[in-house]
């Protein structure tokens, strides 16, 4: 799997490839299917104007691909000589995409991926703290050492000479320094879950500390992250393990996030159907103000219901958050392009998060977001 973060995805420059096909391999002529297929959609992105570049680095990634298991589906974007993603789906896509435009297409990605939430992860145990920062498109985004030496506890063996206050001292500053880390991290990527595991001494202290200097800074656990509560869940995991080896302690992780997920959209979907029923400016739908909003990098959360939106078109500049539907709205040039394209790539790169919705929300023009305060 090639996975570039899309923030890294939407500063390159283009032109792009994206494709999107069926990889199932649920028959005796799966194979031969699939080689036809690829055959097929290499020939479509040659009349579509791909570069011999782009061809042949797909070429290599068609070849390479994952052996599929059962109903599948699979996701490339390539730039002029590189591929940037490369994702198995978990079901192939309603039709085969195959586009070569100045910008990638995303939207089908975002809709297959598993639910993101912002999050942070930290690992704890005797010689400090793994610490993860994850944002709302599954891309980490920040990583920390912790301490950079042993976290220490109230627990000492008999014979130990240091006394309990200093101790427990010396095991307050450890535990204060990573919640610290933590906490600002979690502030920076808007996190609305901190996942701690490891060993229970350590995570019972770094809890603490951490509720202890949101109750400093005005913060609470469940204070808001955005427009969002933040919640603390502890698991029951020994080790750090920061590239994720440990598999039950992974597929708990998994789990705590997936349930956060599903918390979230939930949550973001009745604040936009509330607040789209006010004049209070909390939200905003259709493009015109979203794209406005957009520019201003003012949407914390964008909607985009795909079907709606349809074959619309709006109109970019130079930077990527540069989209409108009147050229007197742009600084640059004014360029067209695929509404599907250039709306998503403009949250990503003002740091939006992008919630992919199928007639959940009545949404003009098939766009809406809600608004950062």
């Amino acid at each position: 799997m090639v996975r570039t973060s899309l923030r890294e995805l939407v500063d390159r420059t283009g032109p792009f490839a994206s494709v999107y096909f069926d990889s199932s391999h649920d028959s005796e002529a799966a194979a031969r299917e699939l080689t036809a297929r690829c055959r097929s959609m290499r020939e479509r992105l040659d009349r579509a104007g791909a570069s011999a570049t782009t061809l042949a680095a797909l070429d290599i990634a068609f070849a390479a691909g994952p052996r599929s298991v059962g109903r599948c589906g699979r996701a490339l974007v390539a730039d002029a000589a590189t591929v940037l993603v490369d994702e198995q789906l978990p079901a192939p896509p309603a039709a085969q995409i195959v586009r070569v435009s100045p910008l990638p297409y995303l939207l089908p990605l975002l809709e297959q991926r598993a639910p993101q939430v912002p999050h942070v992860l930290v690992t704890m145990d005797r010689v400090g703290a793994y610490i993860r920062g994850v944002n709302g498109h599954g891309d980490v985004t920040h990583t920390s050492y912790g301490t950079g030496r042993p976290l220490r506890t109230r627990h000492r063996s008999p014979g130990h000479r240091v006394g309990p206050r200093r101790a427990a001292d010396a095991a307050g500053r450890d535990a204060a320094e990573v919640a610290r880390q933590v906490v600002e991290m979690a502030d920076r990527s808007g996190a609305v879950t901190i996942v701690l595991t490891g060993e229970c001494a350590a995570r019972t202290a770094l809890r603490a500390a951490i509720e202890a200097r949101s109750r400093l800074t005005g913060r609470t656990p469940v204070a808001a992250a955005r427009t969002h509560s933040r919640r603390i869940v502890e698991l029951d995991a020994a080790g750090r393990t920061p590239a994720g080896t440990d598999t039950e302690c992974g597929t708990a992780v998994d789990e705590v996030l997936a349930d956060s997920a599903d918390r979230w959209r939930r949550e973001v979907l009745a604040r936009y159907a509330t607040a789209a029923d006010r004049a209070d400016g909390a939200a905003t739908g259709g493009l015109p103000e979203t794209t406005a909003a957009l520019r201003d990098t003012a949407v914390a959360q964008l909607f985009v219901d795909s079907a709606a939106l349809d074959d619309r078109e709006v109109l970019t500049g130079a930077a990527p958050t540069e989209v409108a539907t009147d050229a007197a709205d742009l600084r640059d040039v004014a360029r067209a392009r695929r509404a599907d394209e250039a709306v998503p790539v403009a949250a990503i790169a003002g740091d939006s998060d992008i919630v992919p919705v199928s007639g959940e929300l009545s949404l003009p023009d098939g766009v809406g977001a809600l608004l950062r305060r």
